[in-house]
């Protein structure tokens, strides 16, 4: 058992019956304050642009950096398990590891900052920027805009047309490289 996920593993025994299933729903979270009318996010604009978007299970992968809703309070942390039958993350913050539904997840939005603390490296590239770790290179037509960039590692490129998360771009650069991207150690976002 990781050392990281004992915490998550207790907090769990405590909703969990014999047959391995919880017993009782999470209580239910304050509102947090969506726009009024923005239903259940189906549509791209909608979902990209609405900061209350929900992250769905199938997403998430361990290792994944998100924001994590704990009595209204939302921290960054790091996914460091999955519960498949019950569609909960246990999540690492800078508080504790605790395990949550998926409606109290959230995605943050890909910029400039998230990817220095992944560990990119910026460079200026004629008009546009240019990200670059290792062989893999992330490259925007215009700073600033991540709504419209390309992507590349070795042959393999992709063309981003919409705002991506940092659990998105994870989960891109894990398929195109079979590599985990993680921050490097002793970075951790403020």
């Amino acid at each position: 058992m990781d050392h990281r996920s004992i915490g998550c593993d207790r907090a769990l025994a405590k909703v969990m019956n014999e047959k391995g299933r919880v017993e009782a729903a999470p209580p239910k979270l304050p509102s947090l304050n969506c726009a009024a009318g923005m239903g259940k996010f189906r549509n791209k604009q909608t979902r990209r642009t609405n900061d209350c978007r929900m992250i769905r299970y199938h997403e998430l992968k361990v290792g994944d950096y998100l924001l994590a809703d704990f009595e209204g309070r939302r921290s960054e942390g790091e996914v460091i398990g999955l519960n498949e039958p019950d569609k909960m993350a246990c999540v690492q913050t800078s508080v504790q590891d605790f395990w949550y539904t998926m409606d109290q997840l959230f995605p943050i939005p890909l910029d400039d900052n998230q990817l220095i603390l992944i560990g990119f490296e910026k460079e200026a590239f004629g008009t546009g920027i240019k990200y670059k770790r290792g062989p893999f290179r992330i490259l925007l037509a215009s700073p600033g805009d991540f709504s419209h960039f390309e992507m590349w590692y070795r042959e393999d490129r992709r063309h981003i047309t919409q705002p991506l998360y940092v659990h998105e771009l994870q989960n891109h650069y894990r398929q195109m490289t079979k590599v985990e991207l993680v921050r490097p150690q002793g970075i951790q976002a403020s």
